[in-house]
């Protein structure tokens, strides 16, 4: 007897766990069909594995779900009805639901919902979870009903506040979703972002949720809130109204503001919040930095006077260079290599520019930020035609570098420049030490794109296209193109056709890049680049540049570049 108890002992755990592993084996087989949508599939495992354990809740419940997703709602609803013993109540109530709802019988899966409620009152959590049922079947009225009732029940009307305001927000009851919304806001300020978002989709489909909003946010005290408001503002365009909310917020969120409007674009609210915070601002290197950030604007809009204007104010700042505050930041440094852009594009001379980066380099917190800088001079003594200058700069920069550092590497790519431009042989070994240490780089297209550009040139046709290059890069664009436009009479190759095209666009002549866009390309590839341009550029209706994209697949569905026209249809 005792050699029979523990056989039993011993082989009753093998069988069961050798059940148990039979069962993940089909799990994992019917959820690799699942994964691919092969639900149908997905159900023959789970039926078969149901054979060999008849009444597993756990298995009958992954055949519905699948039975569920195919619409297949009277074999879910027979499943349901010849296992029902085996499952708990609330759990017949969920599937049942499912499956009312499936058929579209809300009245029903109502009444049957509040029936099971009228005697299972006590549990709150079950509430959210019924509820959630009818929101994913987008029932959200009666979504909203039961989460009211939990609400009466405890008298919590911060209950699941995320569940309410998303079913209020479907059912289009801006107002009341704007008011659950906030609930979570104040609650938790990490949703900021959240929040915002879904305030800027209701707000493009109604023009009434801005006053709403604005109306609502008065309640609370919480600058998250303030801020939100001020963006949603911000976002419809009422400016004014704006500033007068981020100017009631702390500096430190004024400034992200202002940063966040630069770098999306809306220079204009940009401009007027990082002014507030600059006269709001008492230290000085800070005040300093959101001045770099306003002259950095300006330079994006070609406002080269107001830009210079506020750099020279920090060039010539004492309090900057006192020892405390000269490596607080990185204005010193930063205002001084702007001064040297600006000097640059509009045409100052080479030594205005080298003088600024020369000061910039006093700034810089280490070696290496003066080296990167070098490499500004560097770039400028190449274009300028400056060899002994330029070889003396590259000496200096590749002192005490090592092999493969980061300064050695750009080093190749301005050496590789600098012999493609004289037609020196060692371009091509430095064309392979690039493609060796900085295979993933821009530059390494940078070096293609180059060198293709100037293959098989004659030696007239290549001193032109340098001479274009280089004017083009010290900022004499009008020049430049006039060149390169020469250069294609020469030479009529569709690739100047579309650099002239990106130089254009670099130089705000958008009616010549348009024009040169426009014409037909013979070359395929070329054709691709043009439309891509033309899509990424020049302002056009969203009709027409859907026409556009799809006139070209149809065209070219295998061309190398489809994929990008395919993904800009689906963007």
């Amino acid at each position: 007897m005792k050699t029979l108890h523990f056989l039993i002992i011993i082989i009753l755990p093998i069988l069961i766990f050798g059940q148990y592993d039979e069962k993940a084996i089909y799990f994992n087989k019917a959820r690799s069909q699942e994964i691919k949508r092969n639900h149908q599939e997905a159900i023959k495992i789970y039926e078969e594995l149901l054979e060999k354990m008849p009444g597993d809740t756990e298995i009958i419940s992954k055949i519905i779900t699948n039975l569920l997703i195919i619409n297949d709602t009277d074999k879910a609803e027979k499943l349901l009805k010849d296992n029902r013993f085996n499952f708990s109540e609330k759990e017949i109530l969920s599937y049942s639901l499912q499956i009312l709802l499936k058929k579209g019988k809300i009245s029903e899966a109502k009444k049957s919902a509040m029936k099971y409620f009228e005697k299972n009152q006590g549990n709150v959590q079950e509430y959210r979870e019924i509820a959630n049922i009818f929101t994913n079947y987008r029932v959200s009225d009666v979504a909203v009903e039961l989460i009211k009732i939990v609400r009466t029940v405890t008298k919590d009307e911060n209950l699941f506040v995320m569940d309410m305001a998303r079913n209020y927000e479907y059912l289009a009851d801006y107002n009341n979703a704007v008011i659950e919304f906030l609930k979570i806001v104040n609650t938790n300020n990490s949703y900021g972002f959240y929040v915002l978002s879904r305030f800027k989709e209701m707000s493009e489909n109604s023009e009434q949720v801005v006053d709403i909003i604005q109306q609502h946010a008065q309640s609370y005290d919480n600058p998250t809130i303030k801020e939100i408001l001020g963006q949603i503002l911000t976002h419809q365009g009422r400016i004014n109204q704006a500033l007068e909310i981020f100017a009631t917020l702390q500096p430190d969120k004024l400034m992200r503001i202002a940063s966040e409007q630069k770098k999306t674009g809306n220079y204009l609210i940009a401009k007027k919040s990082f002014n507030l915070y600059i006269n709001n601002m008492n230290d000085v290197s800070k005040k300093a930095e959101a001045k770099i950030e306003l002259a950095e604007i300006h330079l994006f809009e070609a406002e080269y006077d107001s830009a210079r204007t506020i750099l020279l104010e920090i060039f010539s700042q004492e309090e900057l260079k006192e020892q405390k505050n000269r490596y607080k930041t990185r204005v010193n440094q930063n205002c001084r290599e702007l001064l040297a852009d600006i000097a640059l594009r509009t045409g100052e001379t080479e030594e205005k520019v080298k003088m600024y980066l020369e000061d910039a380099k006093k700034y810089s917190l280490n070696q290496r930020e003066q080296k990167q800088i070098d490499f500004k001079l560097i770039k400028l003594y190449l274009l300028s035609d400056n060899e002994e200058l330029f070889k003396t700069a590259m000496k200096r920069v590749l002192q005490n570098e090592e092999e493969g550092s980061e300064i050695f590497k750009l080093s190749l790519y301005y050496n590789f420049l600098a012999a493609l431009i004289k037609e020196d042989a060692t371009a091509d070994s430095l064309m392979g030490e690039i493609l060796i240490y900085m295979p993933e780089s821009d530059y390494v297209n940078d070096v293609f794109y180059l060198s293709d550009l100037v293959i098989n040139l004659k030696p007239e046709e290549k001193k032109i296209f340098w001479s274009a290059y280089k004017k083009f890069y010290l900022f004499k664009f009008e020049e430049a193109i006039e060149l390169l436009l020469h250069l294609h009479e020469l030479n009529p190759q569709e690739k100047f056709l579309i650099l002239t095209a990106r130089w254009a666009i670099a130089a705000n002549e958008s009616n010549l890049a348009f024009s040169t866009l426009s014409i037909p390309y013979e070359n395929n590839f070329y054709e691709a680049q043009a439309k891509l341009l033309m899509l990424y550029h020049i302002e056009m209706p969203p009709e027409e540049k859907r026409t556009l994209i799809t006139d070209f697949l149809k065209k070219h569905p295998n061309n190398i570049l489809s994929p990008e026209f395919r993904a800009l249809l689906n963007s």
